[in-house]
């Protein structure tokens, strides 16, 4: 319901590679009970890039919030996690954001949304 936390929480860190590691969690909306979930989702995608920026990470990835368990429909999901993303990072020293989905056909839909913005350019 409406008491859904959003937020993105601390960033376990390590290092690897050189490089500094961390994960963050958040929590995406379950569809069809968090309301209103378009809003909710994108609160999820853009709380955790603040929290990246935060931290100085310039490189993040996500899987496709919700669209698992939580039953957002991917067709949905995907172009408001890639507007937020594309919105956010105007703003912020990420140079890197990853999608890291779970099948062939997820990637076929954001492959699909990121064409039609391309498009719109």
């Amino acid at each position: 319901g409406s008491d859904i936390n959003i937020n993105a929480f601390g960033f376990a860190q390590g290092f690897r590679n050189g490089g500094t590691l961390g994960i963050a969690v958040t929590l995406g909306p379950v569809y069809g009970i968090d309301k209103p979930e378009d809003i909710l989702l994108s609160q999820a995608y853009k709380n955790c890039l603040i929290l990246a920026d935060q931290y100085k990470i310039q490189s993040i990835a996500f899987p496709s919030i919700s669209t698992g368990i939580f039953g957002f429909p991917i067709e949905l999901a995907a172009p408001i996690a890639i507007n937020t993303i594309l919105l956010e990072i105007k703003n912020l020293n990420i140079k890197l954001v990853r999608m890291v989905l779970f099948s062939d056909q997820d990637y076929k839909v954001y492959k699909k949304e990121l064409e039609k913005i391309k498009n719109n350019i």
